[in-house]
């Protein structure tokens, strides 16, 4: 992540190259602390729901649906945090993402004490997520940055609604609801 921000320049000469390493020598060691700080965080939750999800196989191991439900979770989990997630995700998102791991460790607790609505759930997520992947399939090369930037933010009311049917508890950052997230699907089927 330090190398990506500090160091991804064009450079062409060795004067270029002498004057980036003048530039960003004084921020390597402040910039690596920063991302230290910014991926504590979410990296704790990524392992506090890994070792939730790897206790609750264990004590299953018999309940195939169950066994299937939390396969899916820990696909979830690897799309929330993807190992270049310091590069791939702005700092703002990633105050978000510790959230989104823990409202996935809670709909894995509740989940496994009552399986049926969770699945049940479980379905309205992939019909969004689906119809997310179908947009972002079907869209075409000149479709606008407006559409493109709907599309990329559309993932994150996804989270957010999950956080909303899963573990309220923890509190949304922006108002969502089934109807908003369809009036934003309206929104983004309207975009060029």
């Amino acid at each position: 992540k330090v190398l990506h921000d500090l160091f991804e320049a064009d450079v062409r000469t060795k004067s270029d190259f002498e004057a980036l390493g003048e530039r960003v020598r004084p921020q390597i060691l402040p910039r690596g602390q920063a991302v230290l700080r910014m991926a504590g965080p979410p990296l704790k939750a990524l392992f506090e729901a890994t070792e939730l999800l790897r206790s609750l196989e264990g004590a299953n191991r018999g309940n195939g649906p169950l066994l299937s439900f939390l396969a899916e979770l820990r696909e979830e989990l690897s799309r929330l945090l993807p190992a270049d997630f310091l590069i791939r995700f702005a700092e703002d998102r990633l105050i978000h993402i510790g959230r989104y791991l823990l409202a996935l460790a809670i709909r894995a607790e509740r989940g496994a004490l009552h399986l049926e609505k969770a699945l049940e759930r479980s379905r309205e997520i992939r019909d969004l997520t689906g119809w997310h992947a179908e947009n972002l399939r079907d869209l075409p090369p000149y479709a606008s940055v407006e559409k493109r930037q709907a599309l990329a933010e559309f993932v994150w009311m996804i989270e957010e609604y999950k956080v909303s049917l899963f573990a309220q508890e923890l509190k949304t950052a922006i108002p969502v609801s089934r109807k908003r997230i369809e009036a934003r699907m309206g929104d983004i089927q309207r975009m060029l």
